[in-house]
């Protein structure tokens, strides 16, 4: 417990001592502060998931941690749009099935994260072969295009699969926003 002590105004050696112990105090704590790389962790479960693409693409992109910039925005909800479709109608029969989704902000607010977390089927979809862009659309394999624009919108694309969940995360730098 804190105990406070009246301090003399015209005493500038009292004044000096104290003041420079609260300016210690406070330099500390933002350095503490600002020493962790999160600053802003937005999560939501969403079950069952089946018809809920909107809703959850909706709800990632009313982040507080989504730039501001029309362009950032652009390339972040494509990506999300084709990585939360994808687990949607995919991942489990019918559509049966959780999804957990978050962002957060790390490195002072300057890199955007975003997580998608399923218990589907396990898939890598970075494993698939990036489908060749100079073919036409009908002489074009099906499938591939959605994670393919993924890793071309986004500066860092990973998957894991951990505790028998697929783990898809997304990074944007976002510094020039």
């Amino acid at each position: 417990m804190f105990t406070l002590k009246k301090i003399n105004p015209f005493r500038r050696s009292e004044m000096r001592g104290k003041i420079t112990i609260y300016s210690q105090l406070i330099c500390n704590f933002a350095v503490n502060f600002l020493k962790k790389k999160k600053f802003c962790d937005m999560k939501k479960l969403f079950n069952p998931i089946k018809d809920k693409s909107a809703e959850i693409i909706e709800f990632l992109m009313s982040s507080p941690d989504m730039p501001q910039d029309e362009g950032l925005r652009f390339k972040i909800r494509l990506s999300i749009e084709e990585t939360v479709e994808n687990v949607v109608r995919y991942a489990y029969e019918d559509s049966v099935g959780w999804m957990e989704v978050g962002t957060e902000l790390e490195n002072n607010g300057l890199l955007l994260t975003i997580t998608l977390r399923d218990a589907g089927k396990p898939f890598n979809p970075l494993e698939k072969e990036d489908p060749d862009i100079t073919l036409s659309a009908a002489d074009r394999e099906i499938g591939g295009l959605g994670i393919f624009l993924c890793k071309q919108l986004m500066d860092e694309v990973t998957y894991r699969y951990e505790e028998e969940c697929n783990i898809l995360t997304m990074k944007k730098n976002i510094a020039s926003a």
